[in-house]
């Protein structure tokens, strides 16, 4: 990485200010040592600063010690999106929308291991698939390939392919709760339903390793890390053609609905749309649609059992009370509740928008004004074309 690209802040924290490039929103915050930084390709540098080209971050793009060369967005880039004025980037996870990396600790000892270790790596690689194109073991049908999808490292656990204590040990335990399948396209389930359980190539691994220091011994011992010189396996898996397909499906479509929206970037792997659009809400489904649905599910209850038809706006506010988590039935009974409450009749969206701010300011001390204000969808709300334009 060029030198004259960015200045020392202090040790290891170093910046590239909005001016190195036209069209920077943000400035770049690196968090590594200089060695590793210079040892950086000068793409990393070009792919940094066009992250920070986006629109609506928050703060800084960061990029992490083990920066190199991605799609759009380096590897080991960070950037935060706002809700409101934010943008959904897919290239900018860098196409590893479906990659993984796991460390599977044993309680073998160096001393135990490496009398044998050129057997146990002969073994290893005769049992996992790996390479371009490679297949693996399981044949499934579209219907468990969903749930697949949906049900994540759970789906692994039930198959046998795991034990259950595992999934405490991942992030999210291993399933998102909000996944939608039915947003992933048929060519994306036909590329990725017959690698399951494969490594993939490229920069993509499985190693036998050995612990040589323990810095932190109370963290170690969670993660199972309990001395110098055990042995542990750690695999670096692929987005693989399911993963890449993914991307490559929402890129294109994001990159012709970008002018739309009036958006421009300076890397077409960086095609995004807004947040609250309607293409940006369906790539992020994922993300959402647990929610959606858990709220969607007693209001189509509520207008079937009044036989109706109409237009929902769902206002749903956590405040900090709400510590823990409790998953989409909070959302589903909470909004049957309200339902059961006493309607009030307004005239107006403006009506309905000032009486949502006023119950949030009573019963909870926040004003969401700017909430209400800066939302696009709700824009889209009061201007939505009704029959009447075409009487």
């Amino acid at each position: 990485m060029n030198t004259k690209s960015y200045e020392k802040l202090e040790d290891y924290k170093y910046i590239i200010s909005k001016t190195y490039k036209k069209g920077m929103n943000v400035p770049v915050i690196i968090i590594a040592s200089e060695k590793l930084i210079t040892a950086m390709e000068d793409e990393v540098v070009d792919q940094i600063t066009n992250v920070a080209c986006l629109p609506g971050l928050v703060g800084q793009a960061i990029m992490l010690p083990d920066g190199h060369v991605g799609y759009g967005c380096p590897i080991g880039g960070v950037f935060a999106s706002r809700v409101h004025g934010g943008i959904i980037s897919p290239g900018a996870v860098g196409f590893d929308i479906n990659c993984g990396m796991r460390l599977l600790t044993t309680h073998l000892t160096k001393e135990e291991v490496m009398p044998r270790i050129e057997k146990i790596v002969e073994l290893l690689f005769a049992n996992i698939p790996s390479g371009v194109g490679g297949a693996g073991f399981l044949r499934l049908h579209k219907k468990e390939f969903n749930s697949l999808i949906s049900e994540g490292a759970l789906w692994a656990v039930n198959q046998g392919f795991g034990r259950k204590e595992d999934l405490s040990s991942i992030e999210e335990n291993g399933r998102m709760s909000f996944v939608d399948s039915e947003v992933v396209s048929k060519h994306a389930v036909e590329r990725g339903i017959l690698q399951i359980g494969t490594l993939g190539s490229g920069n993509h691994y499985l190693e036998v390793q050995t612990v040589d220091t323990i810095f932190d011994s109370a963290t170690a011992r969670k993660h199972g890390i309990e001395k110098a010189d055990q042995v542990v396996v750690m695999f670096h898996c692929g987005s693989r053609g399911f993963g890449h397909q993914v991307a490559t499906d929402y890129l294109n479509t994001f990159e012709k609905k970008m002018p739309k929206y009036g958006m421009h970037v300076p890397d077409p792997q960086l095609a995004c749309a807004p947040f609250e659009s309607y293409d940006g809400r369906k790539d992020y489904a994922s993300n959402t649609v647990g929610g959606y649905y858990a709220a969607r599910l007693p209001i189509l209850e509520y207008l079937n059992g009044i036989q109706r038809q109409a237009s929902v706006l769902a206002i749903r506010l956590e405040t900090q009370s709400y510590w823990a988590s409790l998953g989409v039935w909070v959302v589903r009974e909470s909004v049957r509740k309200a339902l059961k409450n006493k309607k009030i009749t307004f005239s107006d969206m403006k009506e309905i928008t000032e009486s949502a701010r006023k119950i949030s300011m009573i019963k909870y001390g926040f004003d969401n004004k700017t909430i209400l204000d800066r939302s696009k969808l709700l824009e889209q709300l009061k201007t939505q074309t009704n029959l009447n334009k075409w009487l």
